[in-house]
């Protein structure tokens, strides 16, 4: 009974694996702004909304295709942008992103290191089933942590190295 236990979370685990990564892929796109219709912004004004958080706001024109649309917003802006500064952007949604490699390094690390894991840990599980040896929690964090530590540590490291560059 105990060997069909692990099988199952084995296959749910390399399933969501497959899974979660696919779910959130548009989500990290979009966050990093690449997706939408590329133009053109032009900046109206710019405010800090939260300063903390280095979070800042603009509003402004954006052109595509011939087409001007006033009133857009420029979320999580890369600065505080001088009116008239013109950038390319991507329309989604209603709001303007510029592209930021730094973001997309930090998700698309980030969703790879959840799925390889998931992964480990259903491999992890697939393994005590196939040999017998029962699961323990701390062996399958140990697995956890052997492959998420060093792949987010490397994640940081190459989305900091892309943000400084860029």
């Amino acid at each position: 009974m105990l060997r069909l236990a692990q099988g199952v979370l084995a296959a749910v685990l390399l399933t969501c694996a497959v899974l979660v990564p696919f779910s959130l892929w548009d989500s990290a796109l979009a966050e990093s702004g690449y997706t939408g219709t590329p133009g053109e912004y032009v900046v109206a004004s710019c405010q800090e909304v939260d300063p903390m958080n280095s979070y800042q706001s603009c509003s402004g024109t954006f052109r595509s295709d011939g087409q001007t649309t006033s009133g857009i917003t420029l979320a999580h802006a890369d600065g505080l942008y001088p009116e008239g500064t013109r950038l390319a952007v991507r329309l989604a949604d209603g709001e303007v992103r510029e592209e930021l490699p730094g973001t997309a390094t930090l998700c698309f690390g980030l969703l790879f290191t959840a799925a390889l894991s998931i992964a480990a840990s259903g491999l992890h599980s697939a393994y005590c089933a196939a040999t017998g040896e029962d699961w323990a929690l701390p062996h399958a964090l140990a697995a956890l942590a052997l492959v998420a530590i060093p792949l987010i540590l490397v994640t940081l490291l190459a989305a900091l190295i892309v943000t400084v560059v860029s």
